[in-house]
């Protein structure tokens, strides 16, 4: 079944740190295009682009860090909320984590913020927790920073399918039926906290 005009779709990159708890980012794409690509040729091109983000990445990540079956999914807005209503594919990405020491505590998270046209509605993406000697109390390397810009960046891109689509990434508003193109990225050199991402709970 092809991707069509308007479609939202969700992309969930699942990860198993090294003690075994499951860590996830979602993000969100709204198709934009004349053309009707495959759903195995729109999972491949993100796939693609995810792999090229997190490679950026790798410096800081140990290697006890598993990638897991990530997801794409159809999102329509029904009866009030964003659903899940078609499942696009499945991936696995090939991230490979080479830093050396100790992680920091799961919860100790770098993040980006991402900005979109209205003031209030932003994404955050928190990443791995790190390999301990990229920080000082809490601030991060200058190698870390320049990881995680490059990161940004990549996600902050749109994908190409196809050639003639695209792949605009941004945000879905929680309650009402509307996307938010992401306009910008926002890196700081102070860890954040991801209060949720505790052994048993997940991301």
């Amino acid at each position: 079944m092809p991707i069509i005009h308007g479609d939202v779709l969700r992309v969930t990159a699942n990860f198993i740190l090294g003690d075994g708890t499951q860590y996830q980012n979602v993000y969100h794409y709204l198709f934009d295009g004349v053309g009707t690509p495959s759903d195995a040729t729109v999972v491949a091109d993100i796939a693609t682009a995810l792999d090229d983000a997190y490679d950026d990445l790798q410096p800081l990540v140990k290697n006890t860090v598993l990638n897991d079956l990530s997801s794409v999914d159809i999102v329509e807005f029904v009866e009030g909320e964003w659903t899940v209503t078609r499942n696009v594919g499945t991936f696995t990405l090939t991230m490979d984590g080479v830093g050396a020491g100790d992680m920091l505590p799961n919860m100790s998270s770098p993040f980006v913020t991402f900005k979109t046209a209205r003031p209030k509605s932003v994404g955050r993406k928190f990443l791995f927790p790190l390999v301990e000697g990229f920080q000082v109390a809490t601030v991060l390397a200058v190698e870390a920073v320049t990881a995680i810009v490059l990161y940004a960046a990549v996600i902050l891109d749109d994908i190409e399918v196809d050639l003639i689509n695209a792949l605009h990434p941004g945000i879905v508003r929680t309650g009402i039926d509307d996307y938010l193109v992401f306009t910008a990225a926002v890196v700081t050199n102070i860890l954040g906290t991801q209060r949720r991402r505790r052994p048993g709970v997940g991301a």
